[in-house]
């Protein structure tokens, strides 16, 4: 444990001793403690962490370093202090304890993003980097991580099969050398597996018999690699029929245990509230995700939500959702009877909403710790929070940096978490800044519901819109405003001016930041960036919208937003030419061989700021001019 908590950190002496001791300057001892529970005394010379070994005491650790300058803002990047540090360090004495037993990531694999190859892909170099990866974690206080399996290890042959284990194996044994529990999401019904997910049942045509034999031999490749918990999912958008799901659910849960032994089953709860996601079932009108509670075999709900919305939050159409009010009475009902249930919600929505627009969102560290505060006023106990992870550039670490540490320790503002990140004199007056801009972004976005304007959409989502498939709250599209009705109209002219609003308030932050005196490092200089382009994204969406709300719109809006996105490429320029990831190849590629659906990195259509000239070629056609609109897809 020492040794990966140490990785990348020089001139520290730790020893593990079974008692204090004053010949060490660091000493890690066991004690008899809960999970993850530590203590910290300071005596002349010597630091001595006492705690749960291994994860308490690595904690503990961190913190040692933290006090000393280090900090750990990407799984890639280390701050180290620029000065010798007076030891020992000031750290207050006495005992540290999680708030929420179960504190992780769900790294969300079926996307092209960091964690994708290092943890589904065989290799050296990518087993370094999940090993890494897990580390990072840790030093935030993670007691569990959970990858998304793809089926790209059915079918590939016994070689592939055994190189595949192996690697799992050997990640899954970094985590435990770590104190950090491991599960895997796989699906249960391929018929809903729109992701390449590693899934149970291909075929619900299949005999009892021959779906018992199916789903033994696919938890057969899962056999062994020492797994805490498996997560099961259901797929979006489409469904089988209520008894259909509870049986095999309840079938699957029985396999599981029986393949894997004593394992957790936990299944997801995800959203979706149109009529077509609405079952009868024991008399009850309920969406269809949640039929698992209905299932007799022992199973943990992982409670879902999407975006940046919060539990409390309206949720503005999203997925059909006016707000999140089942998923949360859930939690709370759970909590109250003493019953396990996890948070699951997100800090990144990849697919055309926000990071691959781009656009910088603190708003989730903000909405991951509004959901926080809410859950710890309830009657009863939280037992996991567990975040949908989906990238950590444009500042996105920061989201998941904030949601992993809230669930171990409240602090009186999210941004504390940040502390010591940010070097200058006006470093506490920027973490000022990022909250103001989080508290902007939660009031015009979800409570004024401009989030789809922000937003990016592609060809596939508005096919979907078509179809009655909905992810994203949906908004007035250049083409549609010369039809609209007259309260359509007013409603319309009421979200340009607020967009223009919106995009003037963001404009004075990022100015503001500017002007702070920082530190000259990547850490401001991508903060500044990602104030900066937020605003821009205000201003190119609200410029053409109240053009084309006052009938002003043509050729000078055209300039006007050819002017926005040349400011706003050079931005992505600079930020590009300074990501974490090691190989930014990986994620910026516009084509690329790996295992997942999309093949490909998940900042491409940010790397060319391809939503934005969608949506200039969608105000040129609407002014009717002849313009290839590109398709964005994704």
């Amino acid at each position: 444990m020492a040794r990966a908590m140490l990785e990348g950190v020089e001139g520290f002496e730790v020893t593990e001793v079974a008692e204090p001791s004053a010949n060490a300057a660091v000493a890690l001892v066991r004690a008899e403690t809960c999970a993850g529970c530590y203590r910290v005394s300071v005596t002349d010379r010597t630091v001595t962490i006492e705690g749960d070994a291994p994860s308490g005491l690595a904690y503990g650790l961190t913190e040692v370093l933290e006090a000393q300058g280090y900090r750990f803002p990407h799984p890639f990047r280390t701050i180290e202090p620029d000065h010798d540090s007076a030891w020992p360090p000031t750290i207050e004495p006495g005992e540290r304890s999680p708030a929420i037993a179960k504190r992780g990531l769900q790294l969300h694999t079926l996307h092209p993003i960091e964690a994708l190859e290092p943890f589904l892909v065989p290799g050296e170099e990518n087993g370094e980097r999940a090993r890494t990866i897990l580390t990072w974690m840790v030093r935030h206080r993670a007691s569990f991580a959970q990858w998304v399996l793809l089926d790209d290890v059915q079918g590939n042959g016994p070689d592939f099969e055994e190189r595949w284990r192996a690697h799992q194996t050997a990640i899954v044994d970094h985590a435990t050398d770590l104190g950090v529990d491991v599960g895997v999401a796989i699906q249960l019904f391929g018929a809903s597996n729109l992701q390449r997910a590693f899934d149970l049942v291909d075929d619900p045509e299949l005999s009892e018999s021959e779906r018992d034999a199916e789903i033994r031999r696919r938890l057969q490749l899962l056999s062994g690699l020492g797994l805490s918990e498996v997560n099961v999912n259901f797929g979006e958008f489409s469904g089988e029929e209520p008894d259909f799901f509870v049986s095999e659910l309840e079938r699957a849960v029985r396999l599981v245990r029986d393949e894997l032994g004593d394992v957790t089953v936990s299944a997801t709860i995800h959203v979706g509230d149109s009529e077509e996601q609405k079952v009868v079932y024991m008399d009850q009108e309920l969406i269809y995700y949640f039929l698992v509670q209905f299932v007799a075999e022992p199973l943990v709900p992982w409670v879902h939500t999407v975006m940046w919305y919060g539990l409390e939050d309206p949720a503005g159409g999203v997925y059909h959702h006016d707000d999140f009010r089942e998923h949360r009475e859930l939690i709370v009902e759970k909590m109250a009877a003493g019953e396990p249930v996890v948070y699951f919600p997100e800090t990144a929505y990849w697919v055309a909403w926000d990071n691959s627009v781009p656009m910088y969102a603190p708003i989730y560290a903000r909405a991951r710790a509004a959901d926080l505060a809410f859950l710890a006023a309830q009657p009863g106990e939280l037992h996991g929070h567990v975040i949908f992870s989906s990238g950590w550039e444009w500042g996105y670490w920061q989201n998941d940096l904030v949601s992993l540490r809230g669930s171990y320790e409240r602090q009186p503002q999210w941004t504390d978490h940040l502390q010591g990140i940010y070097e200058g004199r006006d470093a506490d007056r920027l973490l000022d800044q990022l909250a103001e801009l989080a508290a902007l972004q939660h009031r015009e976005l979800v409570l004024g519901e401009l989030s789809p304007y922000l937003a990016g959409r592609d060809n596939v989502i508005e096919i979907g819109f078509m179809m009655g498939i909905v992810g994203q709250p949906d908004r007035v599209e250049p083409a549609q405003v010369s039809d609209l009705s007259a309260d359509e109209r007013a409603a319309y002219e009421a979200n340009a001016a607020a967009l223009g609003a919106l995009a003037t308030e963001a404009e004075a932050l990022a100015e503001s930041v500017r002007a702070l005196e920082l530190a000259d490092d990547r850490w401001s200089r991508e903060i500044r960036d990602g104030f900066e382009l937020f605003a821009l994204r205000a201003r190119f969406v609200a410029t053409f919208h109240a053009a084309l709300a006052d009938g002003t719109a043509g050729d000078g809006t055209l300039d006007a937003l050819d002017a926005i996105l040349e400011e706003a490429q050079s931005v992505v320029d600079r930020r590009h030419d300074e990501l974490h990831y090691p190989d930014p190849e990986a994620i910026l590629a516009t084509r690329r061989r790996n295992p997942s659906l999309y093949r490909y990195g998940y900042l491409r259509e940010a790397d060319t700021l391809c939503f934005w000239h969608r949506e200039r070629a969608k105000v040129a056609v609407a002014l009717g001019q002849t313009e290839r609109v590109p398709a964005c897809v994704l």
